[in-house]
This record gives structure tokens, sequence and C-alpha cells, in this order.
């Protein structure tokens, strides 16, 4: 493989990853405008189905984030790719970031709905 198809193939999964981040910013939105709006109106049981239900797509949605970054990171250690190997300067995998920093997303948007269906006014 040329360094030219090591960078196309690079590029892909980049797209692939801001694809994936895009699912899950849409899913977090979603899920946050839903809790705000109408999640002090909702059942215990519903509360329960919309709060699985949007733990499985995000993290899906991380899923796919991370290892799109992943396979991306994978060649920039495989080839020798100056325009690559630039993106990271200072030696940070940004899969590790990314991910660590849906997953705390994720928490915080479930710990969101709990605030507001247990509303405790200070």
């Amino acid at each position: 493989m040329s360094n030219h198809e090591a960078l196309a193939v690079w590029m892909y999964t980049q797209e692939l990853a801001m694809g994936a981040m895009v699912f899950y910013l849409s899913i977090v939105s979603g899920y946050l405008v839903v809790a705000y709006l109408a999640g002090k109106n909702l059942t215990k049981s519903q509360a329960i189905f919309i709060s699985s239900l949007f733990t499985v797509f995000a993290l899906f949605a991380l899923w796919g984030s991370v290892a799109y970054f992943y396979m991306g990171s994978q060649y920039t250690e495989h080839f020798t790719v100056p325009l690559v190997s630039q993106t990271r300067p200072f030696g940070v995998r940004p899969f590790y970031i990314i991910g660590t920093l849906q997953f705390i997303g994720i928490i915080a948007s479930l710990r969101f709905m709990w605030d507001v269906r247990h509303d405790k006014t200070e």
C-alpha cells in the first residue's frame, strides 16, 4: 500500500469516526431535550425504558467513534505518512480522549435525567 492509499484509508476512518460522533451527539441532545421537557411527567417504567434505549445507542455510538479513531491510529503507526503523523503532536491517541469524554457525557446525561425527576430545590 502506498502512502497515498494509506492516507486515503486514514481519512476515510476519520470520516467514519466523525459520523459516529454526530450520531452520539444527536442521541445525547435528543435525550437531554426529552429529559428537560418531559422528564418529570414520565412514569418510572417510561423513564427506565427511555434511559435504557439511550444508554444502548449512546454506547454503540461511543464504540463506533473509538473503533474508527483506533483504526486510523493503526495507520499512523504502520505507515510513514507525514500528514497523518503530525495529527498527534503530543503523542496522545484521540480514541482515549474521545471515548472518555463520550462516556462521561453518557453518565452526565443519565444524572441530568435523575436530577430532573428527583427535584430537590436548594
